[in-house]
């Protein structure tokens, strides 16, 4: 067996792009040899072009064992050589590695979809919870763009979309909603979902925009934003009939975790309409969700534990020796994300609970009194990596643990204190 011809043309499609899962002084060689691999791959019938949904670790480690393989000069790699690694233990092993990998992620997939909720109050509806890093569905972002307060006849928007599940119906609506906004020179919104990720297409005084909340990676696009603007490039050049062949890529770089994106993207529509000084924590639009979603006696009903713990405002509960107003001022936006992102990184309840009102703590005595004075043995290495696997030293409590976590969070975050 083998590949068929269109898919073969699709790896061709694919394939330069793939680079950028190469360190830089590999990626020449993964251009240079791209007959030999392509060969490879349609003679073992390796779709690589689904490589891409896997952990990027995983996609580098792949794709670095075949460049290193096919980068062997010919001189001591002959043809014998190339087939038997082509047909026998280290091409199979390759080959086996990368199929079941695939397999994995595509139960992942599965398990996923089985538990995906279709809203906010369908989550609670199921679980009787709402889980704190909650990731807006499409139908949340709809419920919240319809909110009668924040209509505006100087931006127009249209209704969230998916990116890579956009139907022709679609596509005409809004070709058809950019053609009226050109006729009535108005502003336009668009908000996007790309694999899970929002973000929004912006066109403001006739320029078009990408508007992403992740920060770079490396002040360069990462992979995810990469793809991300080339599609939308794409949708673009078809809703203006080519007139926009550029379009710029533009972060705010304030989503600091993996869940926020959607309520970055109704704060930063909501900002446009009634001004900058409007914000709302992911916490406060899970629970303006639920009370849009839900019907009034529901509600009503809903437990105060979940409304007030689970669901907590972390910018709002302090220590009681510290007046809300004063501490709210003091707090800066990023301190706020970071004890947010921190605190949902814990899986048990009460962990979180612990730490958030720790970490709030901590910074708030860190904003008053100037340093992490009493921090002993602070950690050196800040990758996230060692973070993430940071244990207590021996006899540390969890309340001294958490305070060196921070630090080190702060640290790594270039926080100022």
């Amino acid at each position: 067996m083998s590949l068929s011809a269109s898919q073969e043309k699709k790896l061709r499609e694919e394939y330069d792009n793939l680079q950028e899962f190469l360190v830089p002084e590999k990626q020449a060689t993964w251009l240079e040899k791209k007959e030999d691999i392509i060969r490879f791959c349609v003679e073992l019938e390796i779709e690589l072009y689904n490589i891409v949904s896997l952990k990027q670790i995983v996609v580098s480690r792949l794709l670095t064992e075949l460049v290193d393989h096919f980068s062997i000069p010919l001189n001591l790699l002959n043809a014998a050589q190339h087939e038997q690694w082509q047909e026998q233990e280290q091409a199979l092993r390759w080959r086996q590695y990368f199929a079941k990998s695939l397999e994995n992620e595509q139960s992942h997939l599965r398990q996923i979809h089985e538990n995906a909720h279709l809203s906010v109050a369908d989550q609670y509806r199921k679980t009787q919870s709402v889980a704190p890093q909650t990731l807006l569905t499409n139908q949340d972002m709809l419920d919240l763009f319809n909110v009668h307060d924040f209509d505006s006849d100087e931006i127009w928007r249209s209704e969230p979309f998916s990116l890579t599940e956009l139907s022709k119906e679609q596509e005409r609506q809004l070709k058809q909603l950019v053609q009226r906004s050109n006729e009535e020179q108005k502003d336009l919104f668009l908000p996007v979902n790309h694999d899970g990720h929002w973000f929004y297409l912006l066109k403001q005084e006739g320029a078009w925009s990408l508007q992403d909340s992740q920060p770079f990676k490396d002040e360069q696009l990462s992979p995810r934003q990469h793809s991300m603007l080339d599609e939308s490039q794409e949708l673009i050049t078809k809703l203006t009939d080519g007139e926009v062949k550029l379009l710029e890529f533009k972060t705010s770089g304030n989503q600091l975790d993996d869940y926020t994106c959607g309520t970055e993207v109704i704060n930063a529509y909501r900002q446009k309409v009634v001004g900058n000084d409007y914000e709302r924590t992911h916490s406060e639009i899970l629970r303006e969700l639920l009370k849009i979603q839900l019907d009034e006696q529901e509600f009503q009903e809903i437990p105060m534990a979940l409304l007030n713990d689970h669901l907590v405002d972390y910018d709002l509960e302090y220590s009681d020796d510290v007046d809300d107003d004063d501490a709210l001022a003091q707090l800066t936006k990023q301190q706020q994300q970071i004890i947010a992102t921190t605190a949902s990184a814990q899986i048990e309840k009460e962990q979180a609970k612990l730490y958030r009102n720790n970490l709030k703590d901590l910074v708030i005595a860190v904003t008053k009194k100037g340093l992490f004075a009493n921090i002993e043995n602070k950690m050196v290495d800040l990758s996230e990596p060692a973070l993430d696997s940071a244990e207590a030293k021996d006899h540390e409590s969890d309340k001294d643990f958490a305070k060196r976590l921070q630090e080190a969070w702060c640290r790594k975050a270039g926080l100022n204190y």
